[in-house]
């Protein structure tokens, strides 16, 4: 059975081969197509959208990677050199699967729902009042016409694009009753199949958390790049903590919002990140606050392992690839009460949950956590079974073979 994955980023294996930078997103289709890959009745090829490098195409490992210029030519070229059996579409923010099927037709199509924008705009600048987000308004903001309320407004825009991916192709996979929701009030005609997320390889060697191994008092945010991921809740709360824990740390994944304090950094910072700063001021937190720049897989382990409590504090989210990881490591975690994450928490067993809104109860679960140094970790079974390779191979060989049939 030959598969065409359409993938927004540049795996890591051809990634390698071209000498770029290597894309810290998207670990889990690493650890997917290296489980097909191993299927001898399965031939995967993988198509990246990429004008610079149009034309390059190289078989790495057993996988067939192809960069094409997003033209309606192109695909076509594409199909009739594959000749897919099934088409997989990884993800809707893009037009690159649209420009496919305007090319090629729907039939044997199936995409994947990661995030969903057109649900995600009505919570972009949840817990900020619309005077926070007019006062923190910087200058880049103005010359990029792009502060939060117009941020807020280019998620609807995309979210035009995403409810035509449901419109024009009758199959989908998701993974939380959430996304199941969504995708059949969009199209209740739809085939949904319900496929899991395989977490990145590292991850299933990786040591167990252990209180004796970790930093207490220590949070753990894996990003907090813009408001839907709700760092300026988890500041709100720490702040209500920090009487009790003033050593307390709060440690966040990616490069620090409002850069170096330069004059050029300055220039550079935006609503959110202006927000953010006056916010760690407001509250004292100055010393409690550490960005750690991008991390490599084994970093991120790394982190989990240290971390006293993993929060995933978003406004709206699927599943959370982060929330995953965290709990196959075994770290205490508390996650909001959104989207598709009471799917992933047994509270009490796996991890906590609060409402978004109720930063009283996030500060509670994690002095929760934090009080309790008999602690041993939050790993269950039922995690192991969730992000189990050969069953989610399987799954997902078995929704191939019925789009297949059906085509």
């Amino acid at each position: 059975m030959k598969i065409l994955w359409i993938v927004n980023i540049i795996m890591p294996a051809l990634a390698d081969k071209l000498n770029l930078p290597l894309n810290p997103f998207g670990g889990w289709l690493v650890g997917l197509s290296k489980q097909l890959k191993e299927e001898k009745n399965i031939e995967l090829h993988i198509a990246t959208v990429n004008s610079e490098y149009q034309n390059c195409n190289q078989k790495i490992d057993h996988i067939n990677y192809y960069m094409v210029d997003n033209s309606e030519l192109q695909w076509r070229n594409l199909k009739e050199t594959i000749n897919p059996d099934v088409v997989h579409i990884h993800g809707t923010e893009f037009p690159y699967g649209i420009n496919y099927i305007k090319a090629n037709g729907n039939n044997e199509v199936v995409f994947s729902i990661q995030g969903l924008v057109s649900v995600i705009e009505r919570y972009y600048t949840q817990g900020i009042s619309n005077w926070d987000i007019i006062k923190n308004i910087t200058f880049r903001d103005i010359i990029k016409t792009d502060n939060l309320f117009q941020a807020k407004k280019k998620f609807k825009k995309r979210g035009v694009l995403e409810k035509e991916y449901f419109k024009t192709i009758n199959n989908v996979i998701g993974r939380t009753t959430w996304d199941k929701a969504h995708a059949l009030i969009l199209n209740s005609k739809i085939n949904y199949f319900h496929g899991g997320e395989i977490l990145r390889p590292g991850f299933y060697t990786a040591s167990k958390w252990n209180y004796k191994n970790c930093l207490p008092y220590t949070i753990f945010l894996s990003q907090a790049g813009y408001p839907i991921k709700g760092l300026h809740q988890v500041l709100k709360a720490c702040f209500l903590l920090k009487k009790k824990y003033p050593l307390l740390k709060i440690r966040i994944g990616g490069n620090t919002i409002w850069g170096d304090h330069s004059f050029k950094s300055k220039l550079k910072i935006n609503g959110y990140a202006r927000y953010i700063k006056r916010l760690v001021s407001k509250y004292n937190l100055e010393k409690n606050v550490e960005f750690l720049g991008l991390l490599s897989e084994s970093k991120m382990i790394e982190e989990y392992q240290k971390a006293n409590v993993f929060i995933c504090p978003s406004s709206i989210e699927n599943s959370s690839n982060s929330l995953a990881e965290a709990q196959f490591i075994g770290t205490p975690n508390v996650s909001a009460y959104v989207g598709g994450l009471p799917d992933m928490v047994s509270h009490g067993k796996n991890g906590y949950l609060y409402r978004f809104e109720e930063i009283e109860m996030l500060a509670f679960y994690i002095d929760e956590i934090f009080s309790n140094i008999e602690l041993t970790n939050f790993y269950s079974k039922e995690v192991e079974e969730r992000h189990n390779p050969e069953k989610i191979k399987q799954e997902l060989i078995d929704i191939y073979k019925k789009i297949s049939i059906n085509a």
